[in-house]
């Protein structure tokens, strides 16, 4: 496997490729040769400065693993693509929908796979609540509630680069795990966002059809038009399915990429199902994340995991850890499932293609000794 991207998702996926008895890590990518002197120095891995040349150096290679930014991902899994080699690529693929549309074809077009990186499926805690769900122990799903805030924000400079879009960013996690859950896409999305936490929250969309032209969701909730700071897409008559435009609160803010804004995300499904996102930079106690499930025949959540589990006691208090620093400690062993699995799918494939063969030497032994009977009588 080869990986493209010296940032902090970079050094995540070498080290989890590198820990993996069942990876190789073939060759490092990145156009700063010092970036790549760091990481041939600490992981001992040839580095190239081009996908190009590193799989043409490496013709071994049968993946990529893609963690540069944004808008350099598409480039990278057409030229993988065009080479033969499965791509994996660090959320989102691309910054717009004909960019992710293209890559997916590109990808088809070359009979490779593209897997877009959403951890959330691989953590333990999460996949106990989707097999809740899939087995029928909540029963129909009336509505679901995630709490998404991060600790600690970026850099400045992370949104000087235009990153840290609550929704492409942030959201886009909660949204793909929900829709993995359920099993269907949402039909309605609103977008609300205050861009300053005083703020107090805008009014909700106007019911009925709104000036936007949109289509009004159940219950009268409204359509196409936005109220201050709000904003909506609807899979009919307004925007195409997908497209959320977002409209900032007071003081702007607009498209989620502010440090202090918090973003509410709401998404009404086929059957009947809604879901509520709360979106945030900001948490002061640590990495927040959270969901609650509930159904007509019971309930499911995922809380937050401390950084151990003892808990103290004493008169008329109690005191336990705080909550894990940062996604790397949260969803480490997520992300080790997450490499497994997919080379434990390719695996699989391997094995059932070998023991295909093997039948086909065995019958065909079967019938040279078949032959070899009736010459001989």
């Amino acid at each position: 496997v080869a990986v493209v991207g010296g940032g902090r998702m970079g050094h995540i996926r070498l080290a989890a490729i590198v820990a993996n008895p069942r990876m190789t890590l073939s060759v490092f990518v990145d156009a700063d040769a010092d970036v790549g002197s760091t990481v041939a120095a600490r992981y001992g891995v040839p580095v190239r400065t081009s996908l190009r040349s590193a799989l043409s150096d490496f013709p071994a290679t049968t993946g990529v693993w893609v963690a540069t930014p944004t808008p350099t991902h598409a480039p990278l899994i057409a030229e993988a693509a065009a080479a033969g080699v499965h791509v994996a690529v660090e959320k989102p693929v691309s910054d717009s929908l004909g960019g992710v549309a293209a890559a997916y074809a590109a990808a088809r077009s070359a009979g490779v796979h593209l897997y877009c990186a959403f951890q959330r499926r691989f953590d333990p805690a999460y996949a106990a609540v989707a097999s809740a769900v899939a087995r029928g122990a909540c029963g129909a799903v009336a509505s679901a509630v995630g709490v998404f805030r991060d600790h600690p924000p970026p850099p400045a400079s992370f949104f000087a680069a235009g990153g840290g879009d609550l929704y492409l960013d942030l959201g886009v996690h909660d949204v793909d795990f929900l829709c993995h859950m359920l099993g269907e896409a949402p039909v309605g999305v609103t977008a609300t966002e205050a861009a300053k936490p005083a703020s107090p929250p805008p009014p909700p969309p106007e019911g009925g059809r709104g000036v936007g032209g949109g289509a009004p969701l159940p219950n009268g909730v409204g359509g196409g038009g936005a109220s201050r700071g709000a904003a909506a897409a609807w899979a009919n008559g307004g925007p195409a399915a997908g497209d959320v435009a977002a409209v900032g609160g007071d003081g702007g803010g607009g498209g989620g990429g502010q440090a202090g804004a918090t973003g509410v995300l709401t998404l009404w499904y086929p059957s009947g199902a809604v879901a509520t996102l709360l979106l945030s930079r900001v948490s002061a106690t640590g990495y927040d994340q959270r969901l609650e499930v509930h159904g007509s025949a019971g309930s499911a959540r995922v809380d937050n995991p401390p950084v151990h589990a003892a808990v103290v006691s004493t008169d008329g208090r109690a005191s336990a850890a705080a909550s894990q620093h940062s996604f790397p400690q949260r969803f480490r062993e997520a992300r080790s499932e997450e490499h497994t699995s997919e080379l434990q799918s390719r695996q699989y494939l391997v094995c059932r293609l070998l023991l295909e063969k093997k039948k086909k030497i065995h019958l065909r032994k079967k019938r040279q000794s078949v032959l070899k009977l009736i010459f001989l009588s």
